[in-house]
């Protein structure tokens, strides 16, 4: 025997293997910028009114609109089928948020104001001007067809649209000699405010295209 003496092995430590970085390719792809994902999420905005905002859906309401048209100057009760029409619109252009508040508060006034149009008319008895009586007739027609066939974006007449629209469907609640002076009212008044809006909406459009010129 040899003057060599058994010594008892010393442990090994083995360490944790360290995670490497991850190579997909996703991870080098350089991040989404934040005005990307904002104009994603607006976009979601009248995601209903995308599906109908298409050229053979736009030809098929033409066509509609066209019919109520003549229908509703031949018999101004039918200014009721109208308001169906504009309530339809006026969801549309609302986004998911204010649809979901405002669909049970709008329809069931609809559904009264349609109710109480198709037996009495309107403005039948406070007109003896025949035209004036089918222009008041028809504005829940012309309303309708504004706020279907306007471009999408922020717009100063469009948001006015949409608020009388709503007033007009909301008139509902009232008696048929409150509606009817509201329709009057909004007659009277539809010239002025939509002056107002398209004024607003041209100036707006200017400035903006001047934008660019000035920061060269």
């Amino acid at each position: 025997m040899t003057g060599y003496i058994s010594q008892p092995i010393e442990p090994f430590y083995v360490p944790p293997k360290v995670l490497k970085p991850q190579t997909r390719s996703y991870m080098s792809e350089p991040a989404e910028p934040a005005n990307k994902r904002n104009q994603v999420s607006k976009s979601g905005d009248n995601s209903e009114f995308h599906k109908w905002n298409s050229p053979q859906v736009k030809i098929v309401m033409a066509v509609i609109f066209a019919l109520l048209y003549v229908l509703v100057k031949r018999e101004p009760a039918l200014s009721a089928v109208c308001v169906l029409f504009l309530l339809i619109c006026t969801l549309l252009r609302l986004d998911d948020h204010k649809r979901k508040i405002a669909h049970i508060p709008l329809t069931i006034p609809a559904l009264m104001l349609a109710g109480q149009i198709g037996p009495t008319r309107i403005a039948t008895t406070w007109l003896s001007d025949s035209f004036q009586s089918f222009q008041i007739s028809s504005l829940p027609l012309f309303f309708a067809v504004c706020l279907f066939y306007m471009p999408n974006g922020h717009s100063y007449t469009r948001k006015l649209m949409v608020s009388v629209s709503v007033m007009l469907l909301a008139s509902g609640l009232l008696p048929t000699a409150g509606f009817t002076a509201l329709f009057i009212a909004v007659q009277y008044l539809l010239f002025v405010a939509l002056v107002f809006g398209l004024g607003l909406d041209f100036a707006n459009h200017q400035s903006t295209a001047k934008l660019p010129e000035g920061s060269q």
